[in-house]
């Protein structure tokens, strides 16, 4: 879908500012519109009173007629859609139908300013976020959605995926089990109105294109707040409802209170509110203390912080609707009467007590209208009249396999959505031997000579704690030493650690990167779970970036969305440079330490020289390209195991000579340039797990982590792990001679 104005996401920064001027246009002039307004029907049990479908109107041909009949068509049903539009609508008359609607606005489009640098390819850069990215011939418009753009859509780089929301990024646990999920069930990820909540007004329309959309059955929503309350929609759905309704609904004493009142957003509100939880019903923020303190956000200025009247009033109708967002409150001023004395409340709690008190009546079934989106269909709504929320979608999973009696057409299709999916969990394998995960990762590669000794296969036993009095064979098995973050040179306290807080231990693939090449896939097989309260991953390198988890998942990114964060310049470099890995690799670093965020290493001159390794085959040494193709959806991958490179050799084409960079502490400062782009909070994927679920991953398309938690409380992890060097190592987009 395309869209024009959006929230700006937790954790977005500004890198290269874009600067776009509103342009003045002129519409084709006609005397009158072809345009006609056919209202919507809704069903008898129904409170919804909005909504109009507009005809014959041509929206990449609009005059300034049609302009003028559409104005008032939307003040008075506050949602349109447009219908019978004979091709797609392109994006720059998308931008010119909502900046209509203010032509006097100083911002050049753009709700919540400018949007960051995201990539470029083929000499144009592109801006945005990865769920949120512009196009470039109208940046002020939007795309949002899920998965792999279409081929050459609108410039986008190849196999470019948008980004989808997730519950489990921003609401209260516990989340929605994932087997619930598979099966369409669903929340309202937020209620809001379109807004940055700090110095700039917020925009007067939104507009939603369907260019694709979901199918399938509908999708169950559930509120989770105690009521039982649910609703069934169309996936993909946008839910809206009015706030001239949620205005009718309060009793007279509250409805006083609300005319007369104001309220005051929190300076920077995304970035205040991005380690906070919503509500599972989405309209308010937990009151758990996790909202940043204000010397953790950018400079503040209080001529740009919004104090806003709760009540709106539409400028062609007069009526008045109730129009707050809950989750970015941060203090109200509330009187009964225009003479009333003026009560300010600071305190969140109360602010969300009575937040929660003006907005939750209206939340009921019969008062939300979720539009079925069909594709080519325009929907236009008056943002100061109506509140919105999207559904979440969910990642890959597979169930239904029975990894025992896997078959071998079944085990190349495996390989095949691993490839497209990068990390899918294969759900329902409690009763799974051992042996059948061995037997998978060595089936997944028949090219590979395996012979492994009958009952001792590889099949790796990790996690924390005690193991229990007979583990498959091993008795009395306490881990002691697990993935923890005693690997990292700044040292994360005991106090802190034991009070909730942790990190990505160790960001790498699984690979030796000496003698054999790198496994194809790895499967992680959860045995025992740890339970408890959840955790906050710190990042602990100065950008202030956290995220929720719960105790014992593994955490991945996608090294193709990294590629497609670069430039196309850093790209022609990436295709044809190759990297050196060292001797006995970890051996080589066994004395080091890793950085707080977990990748890469801390520089301090603590690995051995060559000659301390001892003997080591040349021939056994590794190089390989920068860039991985995938085998199945040819998407590049950045994958080079920074802690362990011993050597770079960068060029731009083939013809060129290698410039050969073996300086560690350049090397170091080389890769983090590149990899530390993908590692904030929405680029990373922690798949949640069920005990004897298995999560299987593309070992050439992602990096992956453990993330440590305290013992005790939580109690023990037990995992199965198996993976097995490769037949044949990386391919990569370029013809390298100097391959081992």
């Amino acid at each position: 879908m395309v869209y024009t104005t959006t929230e700006l996401e937790p954790g977005a920064e500004l890198i290269v500012p874009l600067v776009a001027e509103k342009h003045a246009f002129e519409l084709p002039h006609a005397e009158t519109s072809t345009g006609r307004v056919v209202l919507m029907k809704h069903d008898e049990e129904s409170n919804v009173d909005f909504g109009a479908e507009i005809w014959d109107i041509d929206l990449n041909n609009f005059t300034d007629a049609d302009f003028a009949f559409i104005h008032d068509a939307l003040h008075r049903h506050k949602l349109l859609v447009f219908k019978g539009q004979p091709e797609m609508l392109k994006p720059t008359q998308q931008y010119r139908l909502t900046a209509g609607f203010d032509p006097d606005e100083k911002t050049g489009g753009f709700a919540h300013g400018a949007d960051p640098f995201l990539t470029s390819h083929n000499g144009v850069n592109f801006y945005g976020i990865p769920k949120r990215p512009a196009i470039p011939e109208q940046p002020q418009v939007h795309i949002l959605g899920r998965g792999p753009l279409p081929d050459n859509h609108y410039g986008f780089p190849p196999g470019f995926e948008v980004q989808g929301i997730d519950h489990e990024e921003f609401h209260l646990p516990p989340h929605i089990p994932q087997a619930e999920r598979d099966q369409g069930v669903s929340r309202f990820y937020q209620w809001h109105w379109d807004g940055s909540l700090y110095k700039i007004p917020p925009p007067r329309v939104g507009c939603l294109l369907a260019v694709r959309t979901p199918k399938g059955p509908d999708v169950t929503v559930r509120w989770e707040d105690g009521t039982g309350t649910e609703m069934t929609i169309a996936p993909g759905a946008t839910a809206m409802v009015a706030g001239s309704n949620a205005l009718r609904l309060l009793d007279k004493e509250t409805m006083n209170i609300v005319m007369n009142s104001r309220i005051e957003y929190a300076p920077h509100a995304f970035n205040w509110m991005s380690t906070a939880h919503s509500t599972r019903l989405g309209h308010l923020l937990e009151t758990e203390g996790k909202e940043k303190s204000v010397d953790q956000l950018p400079p503040i200025e209080q001529k740009h912080v919004c104090i806003y009247p709760m009540v709106w009033t539409n400028p062609v109708t007069g009526e008045k609707s109730l129009q707050v967002h809950g989750q970015g409150a941060f203090k109200l001023y509330l009187k009964s009467s225009p003479w009333g004395e003026e009560k300010v409340i600071t305190d969140l709690a109360e602010v969300r007590e009575f937040m929660h008190k003006i907005m939750r009546p209206v939340l009921s079934p019969e008062n939300i209208y979720a539009h079925r989106h069909e594709e080519q269909d325009v929907i236009l709504w008056y943002n100061r009249a109506l509140w919105h929320s999207i559904k979440i979608n969910f990642g890959a999973t597979v169930e239904g396999l029975d990894i025992n009696n896997i078959s071998d057409a079944e085990v190349e299709e495996l390989k095949k959505t691993v490839w497209r999916h990068k990390v899918v969990v294969i759900k329902g394998q409690k009763d799974m031997l051992p042996i059948k995960q061995w037997e998978l990762v060595v089936r997944s590669d028949k090219s590979r000579q395996v012979f492994g000794i009958p009952g001792a296969e590889n099949v790796r036993l990790i996690g924390k704690g005690y193991q229990g009095k007979d583990h498959y064979g091993l008795g009395e098995i306490n881990i002691t030493k697990g993935l923890s973050h005693d690997f990292h040179a700044k040292e994360l306290t005991n106090e802190r650690f034991q009070a909730g807080n942790t990190r990505f231990q160790r960001w790498h693939i699984d690979a030796p990167l000496y003698n054999r090449h790198p496994a194809w896939f790895t499967t992680l097989r959860a045995i025992t779970l740890p339970e408890g309260p959840e955790l906050t991953i710190n990042w602990d390198d100065g950008s202030d970036f956290s995220m929720k988890t719960k105790p014992g998942l593994t955490a991945f990114f996608s090294c193709s969305q990294l590629y497609n964060m670069l430039s196309e310049e850093e790209q022609r470099m990436a295709d044809h440079s190759f990297v050196e890995y060292a001797p006995h690799p970890y051996m080589w670093i066994e004395n080091c330490k890793g950085n707080p965020n977990g990748l890469g290493l801390e520089t301090q001159g603590k690995e051995h020289t060559l000659e301390e390794l001892g003997d080591w085959d040349p021939k056994a040494i590794k190089r390989y390209p920068m860039v991985w193709v995938n085998p199945e959806t040819n998407e590049k991958a950045f994958m080079v195991h920074g802690i362990v490179a011993h050597k770079l050799f960068v060029r731009s084409s083939p013809d060129e000579e290698a410039r050969v960079i073996s300086d560690v502490i350049e090397i170091r400062e080389f890769l983090h340039n590149i990899q530390s782009r993908v590692l904030k909070p929405e680029h990373i994927l922690l798949p949640e797990l069920e005990e004897g679920d298995m999560v299987m991953w593309d070992n050439y398309g992602v990096f992956h982590t453990a993330c440590d938690y305290p013992e005790e409380g939580y109690g023990p992890r037990s995992m199965h792990q198996a993976n097995i060097g490769s037949s044949v190592g990386p391919t990569g987009p370029v013809e390298i001679a100097l391959m081992a």
